[in-house]
Protein backbone atom coordinates (compact mmCIF):
# COMPACT_ATOMS: atom_id res chain seq x y z
CA UNK A 1 0.00 0.00 0.00
CA UNK A 2 1.46 3.41 -0.94
CA UNK A 3 1.36 6.68 1.07
CA UNK A 4 -0.97 7.91 -1.00
CA UNK A 5 -3.64 4.94 -0.25
CA UNK A 6 -2.44 5.02 3.40
CA UNK A 7 -1.99 8.74 4.87
CA UNK A 8 1.11 9.58 6.84
CA UNK A 9 -0.15 10.32 10.29
CA UNK A 10 2.72 13.19 10.49
CA UNK A 11 2.03 13.52 14.46
CA UNK A 12 2.24 9.83 15.29
CA UNK A 13 5.77 10.13 13.44
CA UNK A 14 6.79 12.91 15.31
CA UNK A 15 6.00 11.64 18.77
CA UNK A 16 7.95 8.21 18.15
CA UNK A 17 10.55 9.95 16.90
CA UNK A 18 10.84 12.49 19.74
CA UNK A 19 10.33 9.83 22.23
CA UNK A 20 13.11 7.15 20.46
CA UNK A 21 15.42 10.55 20.59
CA UNK A 22 14.73 10.96 24.37
CA UNK A 23 15.74 7.11 24.70
CA UNK A 24 19.24 7.63 22.85
CA UNK A 25 20.00 10.42 24.77
CA UNK A 26 19.06 8.47 27.97
CA UNK A 27 20.94 5.32 27.13
CA UNK A 28 24.12 7.39 26.81
CA UNK A 29 23.63 10.08 29.35
CA UNK A 30 25.28 8.25 32.08
CA UNK A 31 28.39 6.91 29.93
CA UNK A 32 31.96 7.40 31.56
CA UNK A 33 34.88 9.25 29.69
CA UNK A 34 36.00 5.48 28.87
CA UNK A 35 33.24 4.33 26.99
CA UNK A 36 32.55 6.94 25.26
CA UNK A 37 35.49 6.12 23.06
CA UNK A 38 35.19 2.41 23.64
CA UNK A 39 35.09 -0.16 20.75
CA UNK A 40 34.57 -3.24 20.94
CA UNK A 41 36.38 -4.46 17.91
CA UNK A 42 38.11 -2.74 14.91
CA UNK A 43 36.37 -1.65 12.82
CA UNK A 44 33.20 -0.87 15.18
CA UNK A 45 31.86 1.95 16.14
CA UNK A 46 31.70 3.32 19.73
CA UNK A 47 29.10 5.11 21.23
CA UNK A 48 30.33 8.72 20.63
CA UNK A 49 30.77 7.73 17.17
CA UNK A 50 27.17 6.52 17.23
CA UNK A 51 25.88 9.48 18.55
CA UNK A 52 27.84 11.96 16.36
CA UNK A 53 26.25 9.57 13.16
CA UNK A 54 23.08 10.61 14.26
CA UNK A 55 23.76 13.92 14.75
CA UNK A 56 24.99 14.15 11.41
CA UNK A 57 22.28 12.10 9.48
CA UNK A 58 19.87 14.41 11.61
CA UNK A 59 21.15 17.59 9.69
CA UNK A 60 22.87 16.27 6.19
CA UNK A 61 20.79 13.31 5.57
CA UNK A 62 17.15 12.60 6.05
CA UNK A 63 15.56 16.34 6.04
CA UNK A 64 17.44 17.04 3.05
CA UNK A 65 16.63 14.31 1.10
CA UNK A 66 13.08 14.44 2.37
CA UNK A 67 12.47 18.64 1.70
CA UNK A 68 14.49 17.41 -1.78
CA UNK A 69 12.23 14.64 -3.14
CA UNK A 70 9.34 17.46 -1.75
CA UNK A 71 10.55 20.53 -3.62
CA UNK A 72 13.15 19.13 -6.48
CA UNK A 73 12.24 15.58 -6.54
CA UNK A 74 14.45 15.45 -10.11
CA UNK A 75 17.35 17.01 -8.30
CA UNK A 76 20.74 14.76 -7.46
CA UNK A 77 21.17 14.62 -3.56
CA UNK A 78 23.75 16.42 -2.15
CA UNK A 79 26.64 13.22 -1.20
CA UNK A 80 27.28 12.24 2.12
CA UNK A 81 29.75 9.97 3.68
CA UNK A 82 28.35 8.49 6.63
CA UNK A 83 31.37 5.77 7.23
CA UNK A 84 33.92 8.81 6.12
CA UNK A 85 32.96 11.40 8.10
CA UNK A 86 33.04 9.11 11.72
CA UNK A 87 36.90 9.26 11.19
CA UNK A 88 37.33 12.60 9.11
CA UNK A 89 35.35 14.80 11.20
CA UNK A 90 36.49 12.69 14.58
CA UNK A 91 33.65 11.88 16.33
CA UNK A 92 35.71 10.05 19.20
CA UNK A 93 37.24 13.03 19.47
CA UNK A 94 34.43 15.64 20.22
CA UNK A 95 33.14 16.50 23.72
CA UNK A 96 29.90 13.86 24.38
CA UNK A 97 27.59 16.48 26.08
CA UNK A 98 27.82 18.91 23.22
CA UNK A 99 27.27 16.43 20.73
CA UNK A 100 24.01 15.10 22.64
CA UNK A 101 23.01 18.32 23.33
CA UNK A 102 23.66 19.32 19.46
CA UNK A 103 21.91 16.20 18.49
CA UNK A 104 18.79 17.38 20.70
CA UNK A 105 18.94 20.48 19.15
CA UNK A 106 18.82 18.80 15.93
CA UNK A 107 16.05 16.92 16.44
CA UNK A 108 14.07 19.43 17.78
CA UNK A 109 14.79 21.65 14.78
CA UNK A 110 13.62 18.64 12.65
CA UNK A 111 10.60 17.84 14.38
CA UNK A 112 9.11 21.28 14.38
CA UNK A 113 10.25 21.31 10.91
CA UNK A 114 8.39 17.88 10.07
CA UNK A 115 5.20 19.46 11.94
CA UNK A 116 5.43 22.41 9.38
CA UNK A 117 5.34 19.87 6.26
CA UNK A 118 1.06 20.54 6.09
CA UNK A 119 0.17 18.30 3.73
CA UNK A 120 2.88 17.25 1.81
CA UNK A 121 2.39 14.63 -0.93
CA UNK A 122 4.78 11.56 1.07
CA UNK A 123 4.36 9.45 -2.18
CA UNK A 124 6.22 12.40 -4.47
CA UNK A 125 9.33 10.12 -5.74
CA UNK A 126 13.17 10.84 -6.54
CA UNK A 127 15.27 8.64 -8.48
CA UNK A 128 18.51 8.46 -6.88
CA UNK A 129 21.83 6.26 -7.15
CA UNK A 130 20.07 4.01 -4.53
CA UNK A 131 16.52 4.00 -6.40
CA UNK A 132 13.08 5.38 -6.60
CA UNK A 133 12.13 6.73 -3.18
CA UNK A 134 9.15 8.21 -1.78
CA UNK A 135 9.22 11.16 0.59
CA UNK A 136 7.10 8.44 2.73
CA UNK A 137 10.10 5.83 2.42
CA UNK A 138 12.31 8.30 3.85
CA UNK A 139 10.40 9.55 6.58
CA UNK A 140 9.62 5.71 7.84
CA UNK A 141 13.74 5.37 6.90
CA UNK A 142 14.49 8.16 9.00
CA UNK A 143 11.77 6.89 11.98
CA UNK A 144 13.54 3.76 12.59
CA UNK A 145 17.36 4.50 11.78
CA UNK A 146 16.94 6.01 15.13
CA UNK A 147 15.82 1.79 16.59
CA UNK A 148 18.58 0.56 14.72
CA UNK A 149 21.39 3.09 16.92
CA UNK A 150 19.34 2.35 19.72
CA UNK A 151 19.70 -1.71 18.89
CA UNK A 152 23.60 -0.66 18.36
CA UNK A 153 24.13 1.57 21.18
CA UNK A 154 22.19 -1.07 24.01
CA UNK A 155 25.03 -3.83 21.81
CA UNK A 156 27.60 -1.34 23.12
CA UNK A 157 26.32 -1.05 27.02
CA UNK A 158 26.26 -5.14 27.02
CA UNK A 159 29.45 -5.72 25.26
CA UNK A 160 30.97 -3.25 27.62
CA UNK A 161 29.28 -4.51 30.62
CA UNK A 162 30.26 -7.82 30.03
CA UNK A 163 34.15 -6.90 28.99
CA UNK A 164 34.36 -5.65 32.55
CA UNK A 165 33.33 -9.15 33.87
CA UNK A 166 34.30 -11.83 31.84
CA UNK A 167 34.99 -13.72 34.94
CA UNK A 168 31.32 -13.73 35.39
CA UNK A 169 28.63 -15.22 33.37
CA UNK A 170 25.31 -13.24 32.37
CA UNK A 171 23.40 -16.21 30.90
CA UNK A 172 20.52 -15.43 34.37
CA UNK A 173 19.91 -12.37 32.58
CA UNK A 174 18.62 -14.17 29.80
CA UNK A 175 19.54 -14.25 25.62
CA UNK A 176 20.80 -11.84 24.16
Amino acid sequence: MSASEHPIDVREVCKAMESQAAALIALCSDATPEQWTWRPAPGKWSMLEVLGHLDDEERLDFRVRIECTLNRPGEAWPGIDPEGWVTERAYNDQVPTEVLARFAGERRHSLSWIGGLGDADWAETSAQKVGLLSAGDLLLSWRVHDLLHLRQLCGLRFAWATARMEACDPQYAGGW
